[in-house]
């Protein structure tokens, strides 16, 4: 072979070299690129998730009634006003406040904020409405888990060393959020996402009766009358005063305070009248804790941010994003 073709051979070899080298600068360069539209996707959904927040706040902090809070507000199911926050017109961009709950057996998104307060708090619910919380839930053993609660809050002693079997000592003090409840003897972790929608670790305790679900109410009312008749007799009383309630509320729309609330319930018998005396130290009619739940959508890229917000301290009490 002549200099030419071997010179004609190099030149082959050189300029397919160059072309695997330029298609490997060409596919970095791409994966690059892609890289970038990632990043600035995701760092718009993210401040399209704090523009939804802000929207959030402004609708809790301008309640127009003062006085109590129900779910007729703005901020509690208000589809025109949280299905959808665009900053731009871009149909894909985009940012939804919002929660799934389960309505008449079928799970259903909720665009607006969630009550914390109408919710059982696990801070000082009885051991009879633990008790109560747990055998709804479908778990094991109810009346122990909820005796593993109050010896993780503290208030009685780990006599049966129950948390030692564990391989660690009960913290002895309150709930500072829902996860923690993988840590109770006799509950996992599919059991906190069946109970995070109806407790709370935040608030005084009292349960908004006009946000509380019908659930949380009829599970509040079994938890009071066990306490008042711990053999069990007063669960259909509680289950009556229960069903008037929820009608009543239904019929009325909410109810503005104590007064309110036993001038349309009729009681009958002193069950019933025990109980509604007991479901009045219980409830509140205004909240100061509340869920927002925010995504921020890019396309197909999403963020998403959950905040526990009080609106008299005007604070955060819980952040998270994904």
């Amino acid at each position: 072979m002549g200099k030419k073709g071997q010179a004609f051979i190099i030149g082959i070899w050189v300029l397919s070299l160059l072309s695997v080298l330029a298609v490997g600068i060409g596919y970095r360069a791409q994966i690059a690129l892609k890289l970038s539209q990632y990043h600035r996707d995701r760092l718009k959904s993210r401040s399209l998730a704090l523009a939804g927040l802000k929207i959030a706040l402004y609708e809790l902090n301008n309640d127009e009634d003062k006085n109590c809070d129900t779910i007729n507000d703005r901020w509690f199911n208000n589809e025109a006003v949280f299905q959808k926050v665009s900053l731009e017109e871009k149909p894909n961009e985009f940012a939804s406040i919002g929660f799934v709950d389960e309505i008449d057996g079928k799970k259903q998104m909720i665009y607006g904020i969630r009550d914390e307060e109408g919710k059982i708090n696990l801070n000082t619910a009885s051991e009879a409405l633990l008790a109560v919380l747990f055998q709804w839930s479908g778990i094991a053993n109810p009346d122990d888990v909820a005796r593993n609660v109050l010896i993780w809050r503290g208030e009685i002693a780990d006599a049966g060393r129950v948390y030692e079997e564990l391989g660690y000592a009960a913290k002895k003090n309150k709930f500072v959020n829902n996860a923690e409840l993988v840590l109770v003897k006799g509950l996992d972790f599919k059991d906190c996402q069946n109970l995070k929608k109806i407790v709370t670790v935040v608030g005084d305790g009292k349960v908004n009766i006009n946000t509380a679900s019908d659930t949380v109410l009829g599970l509040l009312l079994d938890g009071l009358a066990r306490q008042l008749n711990p053999q069990g007799a007063w669960a259909v009383f509680a289950k009556n005063l229960s069903a008037k309630i929820v009608e009543g509320r239904r019929l009325k729309g909410y109810f503005s305070n104590e007064d309110d609330l036993r001038a349309l319930i009729a009681v009958t018998g002193d069950e019933e009248t025990n109980l509604m005396s007991a479901l009045c130290l219980a409830i509140s009619f205004k909240s100061d804790d509340f869920l927002i739940e925010v995504s921020g959508n890019v396309g197909k890229i999403k963020s998403g941010i959950e905040m526990i917000y009080c609106r008299s301290k005007d604070q955060i009490l819980f952040w998270y994003e994904t």
